[in-house]
């Protein structure tokens, strides 16, 4: 049986909270992958002459068609669930990071390196 084409899906409503949620979740990856992407740029466009590739060609691609199924896949939960991804504010930014942040130099206190 052939599913319907996102284009032909009717939203499916959402609570508030969920549609929040999924909406931070599509962010969040999104976010990842434009990351991974841009590693993977530098990657290729590195000077291989003097150096071993760190990721090979094939792998790099492997990951980018990867990278473009997950992005079709959230594309499709945005037209599935009629959601669209937020950008954070740059506080928001901010403060996540220096939540991460403290999170590891918390881990690094002698009182957690033991063992």
């Amino acid at each position: 049986m052939k599913r319907p084409s996102a284009d032909s899906v009717t939203p499916m409503a959402l609570d508030e909270l969920h549609a929040l949620r999924l909406a931070i979740v599509i962010t969040v990856v999104e976010g990842a992958m434009d990351r991974i992407e841009s590693l993977l740029r530098r990657v290729e466009n590195q000077d291989t002459a003097n150096t071993r590739p760190q990721i090979s060609a094939k792998r790099i691609l492997q990951l980018q068609q990867g990278i473009g199924s997950v992005r079709r896949q959230l594309q499709q939960a945005v037209a599935r669930f009629g959601v669209q991804p937020t950008q954070p504010e740059p506080r928001q930014v901010v403060v996540a990071e220096l939540s991460a942040l403290w999170v590891t130099l918390e881990n690094a206190m002698p009182k957690r390196m033991t063992g």
